[in-house]
C-alpha cells in the first residue's frame, strides 16, 4: 500500500516541477534579448536614426502635389432657350396630336440634358486638351524648366494628371480635377479647360441651330417661290381657257351672261357668261402683274419666313454648364503626407534598428564558434 502511494505522488508531482521550469527559461529568454539590445543598442539606434532622418528628409524635400477641383452641374433652361427656336417653330408648322405629342415628349431628352451631355464628352476629348495644352504654349513653360523637353511626352503627362469624375447614381453631378506641383496653375488649368469646353460646346450648338435655321429659310423660300411659280401658270391657263370660251360664246353671239349665278354653280358652260364679261375677265388677267394677293397661305409664308431672318443667335447668351464651384488653389498638397511618412520612417526604423542588433549579435557568435 506504502508503495503505490509513493509511486502515486511520484506521477502527481512531475507536472508542478515543470511549470515552474518553464517560466524560467522565458524569463532567461526575455533577459537575454534585453542583453543583446542593451549591447548592440548604439547599432540599434544608428540605424532607427537613419531611418528616420531619410523619411524627414524625403517629407521636406519631395515636391508637394496639389489637387484642384471644380464641380459642375447642367446649365439651366434660360441658358439654352435661344436654341430652341427651330423646335418651336416645327411644333407649330407641324402640329401633332395629343397622343403623338405625348410619346414624343417621353422619348426626347431634354435640350439642357443635351447640351449638357455633348459638354462631358467635349470635356473628355484628347483633342480639347490638346487645344488647351498648345494654345497656352504650355510646352514652352516646361521647356524653360529643362534643357530638353519631349512635348508628346508632357502632354500625355498633363491628359494623366487630369480626370474629369461623373457620378454613377447621379449622371449629373461632375467634377474635373487637376494634380500639379503648382496649386494656382492647377486651379487656373482646371477653370481653363472647363471654359474652353463650354465655349466649344456652345459654338457647335449654335451652328446646328443656325444650320437648322438656314435649311428651314430656304424650304420657306422654295415654297414661296412654287406658289407664285404655278400661280402665274394658273393665271396663263385660266386665260386659255377663257379665250377659248370667249370664241365659243362670239360664235353662238352670246354678249350677255345667261347664267344667274358664278360659272360652275348650275353645271352651265363658260361660255354661257357671254362675250363681254369673258373679255372683261381675261383682259384683266392679262394686266395683273403681281399675282401674291390671290395665292392661299403665301403671306403665311412669308410671316414665318420673315420671323425666322429675324433670328440671331448670341453664343454669349448659351451656356452648355452650371458651375456649382470653381476650383480655387488648394492650401495643403494630396502629397507627400509628411506625418504619415515621420511615423512611417519611426516604426520601420525602430524594427529594421531591432533587426540590425540581432543581426550583429548572431554573427558575432557566430565566429566566436
Amino acid at each position: 500500500m506504502e508503495k503505490k502511494g509513493l509511486k502515486k505522488h511520484r506521477q502527481e508531482a512531475v507536472p508542478v516541477v515543470l511549470v515552474p521550469q518553464s517560466v524560467e527559461d522565458d524569463e532567461i529568454n526575455l533577459m537575454d534579448l534585453g542583453r543583446v539590445l542593451v549591447k548592440r543598442k548604439v547599432a540599434a539606434i544608428c540605424v532607427a536614426i537613419a531611418v528616420v532622418v531619410v523619411a524627414v528628409a524625403y517629407a521636406l524635400l519631395a515636391s508637394p502635389v496639389y489637387k484642384a477641383e471644380a464641380y459642375l452641374l447642367p446649365p439651366l433652361n434660360k441658358s439654352v432657350q435661344a436654341l430652341q427656336v427651330v423646335q418651336s417653330f416645327q411644333d407649330s408648322q407641324a402640329p401633332q396630336s395629343s397622343q403623338d405629342s405625348h410619346d414624343t415628349s417621353k422619348n426626347d431628352i431634354s435640350p439642357t440634358q443635351k447640351a449638357y451631355s455633348l459638354f462631358v464628352q467635349n470635356l473628355k476629348s484628347w483633342s480639347l486638351l490638346r487645344r488647351y495644352f498648345d494654345s497656352h504654349h504650355l510646352a514652352d513653360g516646361l521647356a524653360t524648366r529643362h534643357h530638353t523637353v519631349d512635348v508628346e511626352r508632357e502632354f500625355k503627362g498633363f491628359v494623366q494628371n487630369f480626370s474629369v469624375h461623373q457620378d454613377r447614381k447621379n449622371r449629373s453631378d461632375v467634377h474635373v480635377s487637376f494634380q500639379g506641383h503648382d496649386a494656382a496653375l492647377a486651379a487656373k488649368w482646371v477653370n481653363g479647360i472647363v471654359a474652353l469646353a463650354n465655349e466649344q460646346t456652345v459654338r457647335m450648338l449654335v451652328q446646328d441651330v443656325s444650320a437648322k435655321l438656314t435649311e428651314k429659310r430656304k424650304q420657306l423660300r422654295n415654297q414661296i417661290a412654287a406658289k407664285r411659280k404655278f400661280a402665274h401658270l394658273r393665271r396663263e391657263d385660266r386665260i386659255d381657257t377663257l379665250v377659248s370660251a370667249l370664241h365659243i360664246a362670239e360664235t353662238l353671239g352670246i354678249k350677255e351672261s345667261r347664267v344667274t349665278g358664278q360659272q360652275g354653280d348650275n353645271g352651265s358652260p363658260l361660255y354661257m357668261m357671254g362675250s363681254k364679261a369673258l373679255k372683261a375677265q381675261i383682259e384683266i388677267l392679262r394686266q395683273r402683274k403681281n399675282d401674291d394677293p390671290y395665292i392661299p397661305g403665301l403671306r403665311d409664308l412669308q410671316e414665318t419666313l420673315g420671323l425666322l431672318e429675324g433670328i440671331h443667335i448670341d453664343p454669349s447668351d448659351v451656356s452648355a454648364v452650371r458651375i456649382d464651384q470653381k476650383a480655387i488653389a488648394p492650401e495643403h498638397p494630396i502629397r507627400p503626407k509628411r506625418t504619415l511618412i515621420v511615423v512611417l520612417g519611426l516604426i520601420v526604423g525602430s524594427v529594421l534598428g531591432v533587426f540590425v542588433a540581432f543581426f550583429a549579435e548572431f554573427v558575432a557568435r557566430f565566429r566566436e564558434e
